[in-house]
């Protein structure tokens, strides 16, 4: 769920390549030359309470960095936990002082981490999952990663370094 871009499009049609079946949700993927475009499923964006059933619907939800979130997080690495979907990001310190990982969430460090995550979600059994899914989706509530929450510790930092 997003829109492309040169490093998103990359990614994915390497997980195509393998055989793999994508699909994504946005804006402008339906212009987008995949080498592998029979194995990707195109659809438009969504919002709302359907955004949060295409979360949960699918077995891994692939959270790809913008260029300027490298080395840190995205909004998208507290959506996708708090949602009940099982994430797959790039690694980094920061993102992993948010979630255990292959607990609560999984990391991937180079391609072929990438593809060894795929492989190891895929292959787990349906209890596992929703496992996961839930210590998730507890870890967000518990840590208080909601978009208020997060807003409010925000306030704090600024009221207490700029006031």
């Amino acid at each position: 769920i997003g829109n492309p871009d040169n490093e998103r499009v990359e990614l994915i049609d390497l997980i195509a390549k393998r055989d793999n079946e994508v699909v994504v949700y946005g804006h402008q993927w339906d212009s987008v030359n995949f080498v592998r475009k029979e194995k990707i499923e195109i659809n438009p964006a969504v919002y709302g309470e359907e955004y949060i059933r295409k979360m949960q619907q699918y077995r891994i939800q692939l959270n790809i960095f913008r260029p300027h979130n490298k080395d840190s997080h995205n909004m998208r690495t507290f959506e996708a936990p708090s949602y009940g979907a099982i994430m797959l990001a790039p690694y980094t310190a920061e993102q992993a002082s948010f979630f255990l990982p292959d607990s609560e969430v999984f990391y991937y460090d180079s391609i072929d981490s990438l593809y060894q995550q795929i492989d190891k979600i895929l292959k787990l059994s349906r209890e596992e999952a929703n496992a996961i899914r839930k210590a998730a989706m507890i870890r967000s509530l518990k840590s208080k990663y909601s978009y208020k929450d997060r807003a409010e510790q925000l306030f704090k930092i600024i009221k207490n370094n700029y006031a």
